[in-house]
């Protein structure tokens, strides 16, 4: 159950609620400093994910619950990675609430944009983009855009130069361009002025099946009439068809470096639209 108390300017009510969980004097301090620091930070997190200020305020008094909980991990937590630690822990409490107001599929079942990140992209849609990139790249990406970092602050937090960060954001927005339309531009469909790299078709799922569709180098059909090297699409998302038999379908995908990943029942009779490319 979801504990709600009215938030003044300050916070204070609800840090003086907060601090009678917390039973050693020093941590008493230190809590209340970390409180005030990040606080708003926190707030922000959870209202980009919850589009509502009461659910927002929710998720982080029930963020701070869960800090108190496991206070004793805070001396072992430098104070770079503080703030990572406690906004984990806010977009956790958040998308928990999202999930019980929607009653969506979980997390990773989410759709993820085509799109390079932009300023109307959600959070929760961020957060999927991200989740396709390495390691080296999500995370550079996401200090970026998710926390707002400057170049400089990615740069110390990383221990690396600005260029070098710079470097790294740019290569994660190539890294996040549409796999398929590159594996059909190597498969001989010729770019124009409408499909070429950067351009909204090239990108956006539903604007290529369009263009393939409207220009006659591809039709739409059921799978079974579907081979290797055609593609499929749903909402967000595109994948390459890499096996169709009598046994098994299976895709080929940017998104966490899938491979002859098999599509689920569901995915095959309603979820994704499946194209055939023509010879020409």
């Amino acid at each position: 159950m979801i504990l709600w108390i009215p938030v003044t300017e300050g916070g204070s009510p609800v840090l003086d609620y907060l601090i009678t969980f917390v039973d050693d004097e020093a941590d008493r301090q230190k809590f209340t400093a970390i409180y005030q620091e990040y606080h708003a930070k926190m707030e922000k997190v959870a209202l980009r994910i919850l589009s509502d200020q009461k659910d927002a305020e929710d998720a982080v008094q029930n963020a701070w619950i869960q800090v108190i909980k496991n206070f004793s991990k805070i001396s072992k937590i430098t104070c770079g990675e503080l703030l990572f630690w406690l906004v984990s822990i806010t977009k956790n409490e958040a998308l928990m609430i999202l999930r019980k107001k929607r009653k969506t599929v979980p997390l990773e079942e989410w759709d993820a944009p085509t799109e390079v990140p932009n300023h109307d992209m959600n959070y929760q849609e961020l957060v999927a983009l991200f989740t396709r990139l390495p390691e080296t790249y999500r995370a550079t990406l996401e200090m970026k855009f998710l926390l707002q970092y400057t170049d400089r602050e990615i740069a110390v937090h990383l221990g690396i130069s600005e260029t070098a960060v710079s470097t790294r954001v740019n290569r994660g927005r190539t890294l996040l361009r549409e796999f398929v339309s590159q594996c059909i531009k190597a498969g001989g469909v010729p770019r124009d002025s409408t499909w070429k790299k950067d351009s909204s078709a090239w990108i956006s799922t539903s604007k290529l099946a369009k263009y393939m569709v409207d220009n006659g180098y591809a039709t739409k059909e059921s799978y079974t009439n579907t081979n290797a090297g055609n593609f499929a699409t749903r909402p967000g998302h595109s994948v390459l068809i890499s096996i169709n038999n009598t046994v098994d379908v299976c895709y080929t995908a940017h998104n966490r470096n899938r491979k002859d990943a098999p599509f689920g029942n569901t995915e095959l009779t309603s979820t994704y639209s499946f194209y055939v490319i023509k010879n020409y």
